[in-house]
């Protein structure tokens, strides 16, 4: 080990104040998998009403390699964690050409719940990655809940159970369920006390992207049939050229549930099927729908917020780009700098891309 390679801690507990929350120590990584072996992301964190001490958390964790549904959780209210693993490497495979057992390649998209009675939920998308990268032909996907009755986040059910599954050996990998997100009306007083809701969006082979919800009422053993939640709207009047099958709200992503103390389902997600003025006009609409009864129908969407996009993405190609300091204003983001310039900021060895766009 080089003298520079052994002076940099491969696992940190805290940074500052702040405290380490997934236990795994940084895995060196081969410079063609910069990013895998070694990064967490798309965090999600959910604390127990009637004891806020008791916190879970969800994230995409990669130290088996491929990203997969690791967790943690605490009893001190953060102040320690400790590390909690879901156990999706397979589920039963009914639904996947009647087989014993289908076996998952990859997982993600985690988010985290507590019902009233102490009970904490764990949501997982999980996958297949097909031909591209493997020389397996499926590429199905699934949504599956775990939960965790009495200790905390400590240890979850198995197998999970499905909120949606698709089988498909299609090339396109299509249909594809992506982005869940989960909530548990976990208000004492509501009619829907302690119903899990879980949304994802849809992926079609027509090109079409539209918003699922189901819910469950034992527990999350068993969910309904999914329940169309983008419809259609005056606000989408851009379809792309593409079919509509279940409204003209036809492109939608990153589902957010939410409940009020009456009952009530919210779901908010960003559209992009509104109206452009050019083909340099790159704002989107998010959307709000509502549900008295369940979850059983939605509203029509009204609008929430309309914006214009300013993207930042990552990308592992190039393992030696950097943040620079200094150079992010507001609406703007931050510049790059090279490798050789020692004030720039390491961004989990990935190249971080960035565009702004003008407003409409």
């Amino acid at each position: 080990m080089s003298r520079s390679a052994a002076s940099v801690s491969l696992c940190p507990s805290k940074i500052g104040s702040d405290v380490l929350v997934n236990q795994n120590c940084l895995n060196i990584t081969g410079p063609d998998l910069q990013g895998r072996g070694q990064a967490e992301n798309e965090t999600a964190i959910a604390e127990n009403p009637p004891d806020p001490r008791q916190v879970v958390t969800g994230f995409n964790d990669y130290r088996r390699g491929d990203g997969n549904c690791y967790g943690a959780f605490t009893g001190n209210g953060g102040s320690s964690w400790t590390d909690t693993t879901i156990s999706m490497g397979f589920t039963r495979g009914t639904a996947f050409g009647g087989v014993a057992r289908q076996y998952w390649q990859a997982g993600g998209d985690p988010s985290v719940a507590w019902d009233t009675r102490g009970n904490a939920y764990f949501a997982c998308q999980v996958f297949q990655r097909g031909p591209s990268a493997t020389s397996n032909l499926v590429q199905s996907s699934a949504v599956y809940v775990f939960r965790c009755t009495g200790d905390g986040g400590a240890s979850w059910d198995f197998p999970g159970r499905p909120a949606v599954q698709t089988f498909t050996t299609a090339a396109s990998g299509l249909p594809f369920n992506d982005k869940p997100y989960m909530t548990v009306d976990n208000h004492a007083g509501s009619p829907f006390r302690d119903r899990i809701y879980v949304t994802w969006t849809l992926f079609g082979a027509d090109g079409t992207a539209y918003i699922y919800e189901v819910h469950s009422d034992d527990y999350g053993q068993s969910f309904s049939a999914p329940v169309l939640v983008s419809g259609t709207s005056p606000l989408c009047s851009n379809t792309f050229g593409l079919p509509a099958p279940r409204g003209t709200c036809n492109e939608n992503q990153f589902p957010d549930p939410f409940t009020g103390p009456g009952g009530t389902l919210y779901v908010a997600y960003p559209s992009f099927s509104n109206s452009v003025s050019s083909s340099t006009d790159n704002h989107i609409q998010v959307l709000l729908v509502r549900s008295t009864d369940g979850g059983q129908t939605f509203s029509a969407p009204v609008l929430a917020v309309t914006a214009t996009a300013h993207p930042l993405w990552m990308d592992t190609r190039t393992p030696d780009a950097f943040v620079c300091p200094g150079t992010a204003v507001p609406g703007a983001p931050p510049a790059l700098c090279l490798a050789t310039e020692p004030s720039g900021l390491l961004a989990n060895d990935q190249t971080i891309y960035t565009d702004g766009l003008p407003a409409p």
